[in-house]
C-alpha cells in the first residue's frame, strides 16, 4: 500500500502528457487555498508526531498515542493533508486526471487505516475511545 501510495501522489504531481484547459482566477484561488490548508495541516501533523512519524502503517516502538493539538480533531491528519493539497492541486491546474487521483488516494488511505487503525487499538487501549471522539480525515462538525 506505501508503494501505491506514492505511485499515486508521484502521478499527481508528474501527470502523464495531456492538455489540461487554463484555470481562471477563481479555480487557482480555490485550488491555492486547498493547498495551502493540506500543507499546514501536514506541518501541525508532523510538530505532533515527530520522532513517531512512518510512512508504514504500524505503530513505531516506543511511540505514544498522540490526541492533542491537530489529532485531538483527526486521526489521521497526514492522510488528510495529502488529500487536501492533492485535490488543491487538481482544482488550481483544473486537471479531471489529478482530481481521479486524488480520490484514489482517499480510497487508498481509507483502506491502509482500516488495518494501521487495527494495529492502534492493539497497541493502544484508548484508542477505540479516541476513534469514537475524533474524525478520521476531517474534524468532526456535529457529535
Amino acid at each position: 500500500m506505501v508503494v501505491l501510495q506514492f505511485l499515486l501522489l508521484t502521478a499527481i504531481v508528474f501527470p502523464m502528457s495531456h492538455q489540461a484547459p487554463e484555470p481562471g482566477i477563481f479555480w487557482k484561488i480555490v485550488g491555492g487555498l486547498l493547498m495551502a490548508v493540506g500543507f499546514i495541516t501536514g506541518m501541525m501533523a508532523i510538530q505532533r508526531i515527530n520522532r513517531f512519524l512512518s510512512v508504514m502503517p504500524e505503530p513505531v516502538e516506543g511511540a505514544k498515542l498522540i490526541t492533542y493539538g491537530i489529532y485531538k480533531y483527526i486521526r489521521h491528519p497526514m492522510y488528510s493533508a495529502l488529500v487536501t493539497a492533492s485535490i488543491g492541486y487538481a482544482t488550481f491546474t483544473l486537471d479531471v486526471y489529478r482530481a481521479l487521483l486524488s480520490i484514489l488516494l482517499l480510497v487508498l488511505f481509507e483502506c491502509k487505516t482500516q488495518y494501521e487503525e487495527s494495529r492502534l487499538m492493539q497497541v493502544f487501549p484508548d484508542y477505540r475511545s479516541y476513534q469514537q471522539t475524533t474524525g478520521k480525515f476531517f474534524p468532526r462538525i456535529f457529535q
